[in-house]
């Protein structure tokens, strides 16, 4: 209702086309609203900073590359299911698969790369 009074009070000061028409007198000035106050809340300075593991500082990562294999589509289906369940990645399965037989795979490796975002 308060557009409908301002649009009256808008038109009560514009001209009218015919003269025929009555006089509109402007309505008084809608009050103005409370300003907006904005509620300021603290958060600890413990959950501003994320805990993300560091790097050991120097220690380049090592290069990574890709690597293809062909295998069966229930293997495909059972590993990405894994993954799924675990809540991790295939590729942290594999690295751990790969470690479980004898390769050298470092433990930050193992970890999940991508972004908590």
């Amino acid at each position: 209702m308060a557009a409908s009074k301002q649009l009256e009070g808008i038109l009560g000061k514009v001209t009218t086309a015919t003269p025929a028409a009555k006089a509109v007198t402007p309505l008084q000035a809608a009050p103005k609203p409370a300003p907006v106050t904005a509620e300021v809340v603290q958060i600890p300075a413990t959950e501003l900073t994320e805990s993300k593991p560091r790097k050991a500082p120097g220690k380049k990562p090592e290069p990574q590359k890709s690597v293809q294999a062909f295998v069966p589509a229930s293997i495909d289906k059972a590993l990405r299911m894994k993954a799924a369940e675990e809540g991790t990645t295939t590729r942290t399965i594999i690295l751990r698969g790969l470690k479980a037989i004898g390769f050298d795979v470092p433990d930050d490796e193992l970890r999940d790369k991508r972004s908590k975002a």
